[in-house]
């Protein structure tokens, strides 16, 4: 179980910011975070001009139990990234937050850089 009160919140990395981060995989985790951080995500809680690729999260809870900006399955909050091959599988995401999303909770665009795919 991984749980705090932190701003940025991620099972693998709370703030990154021109990272490349590649190939996480997080089992059955129970992500809880108790505080109105500003982002949550199962593999990153923030990422900005960087690279998120061939990541995962598989069966667990990512929760956020209090109001916090955005939550997501693999990112919480992102800007100017590209993330490709990225999964969630048999989790439950839920919050009070303002964004919430599978992958992404939330996506700023400033410098015109944004690829998300999959196959």
């Amino acid at each position: 179980q991984i749980s705090g009160r932190q701003s940025y919140f991620g099972a693998a990395v709370a703030h990154a910011d021109g990272a490349t981060i590649s190939g996480v995989t997080v089992n059955n985790s129970n992500f809880a975070h108790t505080n109105s951080a500003k982002y949550n995500g199962g593999v990153v809680g923030y990422i900005a001009n960087g690279t998120v690729e061939n990541c995962k999260v598989v069966g667990g809870n990512i929760v956020a139990s209090s109001v916090s900006d955005s939550l997501g399955g693999i990112v919480g909050y992102a800007t100017d990234v590209v993330i490709s091959d990225c999964t969630v599988e048999n989790a439950i995401i839920s919050s009070k937050s303002q964004y919430v999303g599978g992958i992404v909770g939330q996506i700023k665009v400033n410098l015109g850089i944004l690829t998300i795919k999959t196959t």
